[in-house]
């Protein structure tokens, strides 16, 4: 393997495109499991490139996969910042969620990646959502109801949203006020017609409406 990579060091000083195929070769060992494998081409990696966001990624996926979530924040949130320009709503994304893997402790700093993407892709759904669910998992039922009001009519599909408000107020046993939202959501969501874009959603939110509205008789 040693000798492999040392091939891979001098075809790169030809052609720049052999240096990611070593992290390519580590991506493919990452994904099939052989940690150790994966673990030797990342660092080859970035020992001939050590400013490259992606191999701080599959940095961060394996000290996470071996239960290193201090160094896994670290390699992440080095990656953002390489990233600079080039950052996405996924990235803060899956910086919350390393945050929240690392546990309560950094419950702060998950909220705090969360509406920095928010603030910076205000348009995206999974950020919104994520945001909701960290709070009703924290038991913030009033932070999460004020975070759907916010985003109650800026995406598609507000159905959805409705249904959320339900099952929070179920999960503070208000099932008067579940009820209610989930009337509102069940008359809107019939209202759409079958040929609608939409429609394997609509029969999902049909269904989970359905359930719960069940659940509370």
């Amino acid at each position: 393997m040693i000798a492999q990579c040392q091939t891979y060091k001098k075809a790169s000083a030809l052609n720049p495109r052999v240096i990611i195929a070593i992290l390519e070769i580590g991506e493919l060992y990452y994904a099939t499991n052989p940690l150790d494998s994966a673990e030797f081409y990342m660092k080859e990696y970035l020992s001939i490139n050590p400013y490259s966001a992606r191999g701080f990624d599959m940095k961060a996926s394996i000290r996470l996969k071996h239960n290193e979530l201090n160094k896994a924040l670290e390699a992440k949130i080095a990656s953002l910042q390489l990233r600079g320009s080039h950052i996405t709503a996924n990235d803060f994304l899956e910086l919350s969620r390393l945050f929240q893997t690392a546990g309560y402790d950094h419950y702060y700093e998950s909220m705090v990646a969360l509406e920095d993407g928010i603030r910076n892709f205000e348009n995206s759904f999974e950020l919104f959502a994520e945001k909701i669910s960290i709070l009703a998992q924290n038991h913030e039922y009033t932070s999460a109801h004020r975070a759907i009001y916010t985003v109650l009519d800026q995406f598609a599909h507000k159905e959805s949203w409705l249904v959320r408000k339900a099952e929070l107020y179920i999960a503070e046993g208000d099932t008067t006020a579940a009820k209610v939202y989930l009337d509102r959501a069940k008359k809107s969501v019939y209202e759409l017609p079958d040929q609608h874009p939409a429609t394997p959603e609509i029969r999902s939110t049909r269904e989970k409406i359905n359930r719960l509205l069940k659940s509370l008789k």
